[in-house]
């Protein structure tokens, strides 16, 4: 008897371990609108993407709804980011994140798939300067004028210079 429960015991201890790698010790997200971050990775879902700006044929700048801005860079330059009818991400969970795809359909060419190799977070800040970077929107000129009170100095001419010939 004792035999063939040590027999089992290898199966029962693999698939426990198994079970185990697939228990979750929470999330980082409290609904499916917030981004997940965490280990220096920046996440967010398919779903609540609301606007693709292309910065040029390898950077991306993504909004999502509730959640941001998010920087998106491809590990390859796609051409046919200049040329596209439609956007995609494409992973097989429900968020994108690093390793996932971008599908580029264009109107010409049908589609291409290209690897995302990294997506960071981005302030309103650091979105207006990567859109002024890569010429997508012009700088703003901050103007002084009125603003600030200059102090000016009076020259004060001395009668030494005045009599000389």
């Amino acid at each position: 008897m004792t035999d063939k429960w040590l027999s089992g015991q290898p199966i029962l201890i693999a698939c426990l371990c198994g079970l185990l790698g697939c228990v979750s010790t929470g999330d980082n997200y409290e609904s499916a609108g917030d981004p997940v971050t965490g280990g220096g990775k920046a996440c967010f879902f398919a779903s609540t993407v609301r606007d693709v700006v292309v910065l040029d044929e390898q950077n991306l700048i993504v909004s999502t709804r509730g959640s941001g801005d998010y920087r998106v860079k491809l590990s390859t330059r796609a051409r046919q980011l200049n040329n596209y009818s439609t956007l995609q991400f494409y992973s097989l969970g429900e968020e994108i994140c690093r390793g996932a795809e971008l599908i580029v359909y264009t109107r010409s060419c049908g589609n291409d798939r290209f690897r995302v190799s990294s997506i960071r977070e981005v302030s309103p800040a650091e979105v207006d300067a990567l859109l002024v970077n890569f010429g997508r929107k012009t700088p703003e000129i901050v103007s002084s004028e009125g603003s600030e009170q200059v102090h000016t100095a009076e020259i004060e001419e001395l009668d030494c210079f005045k009599n000389q010939p």
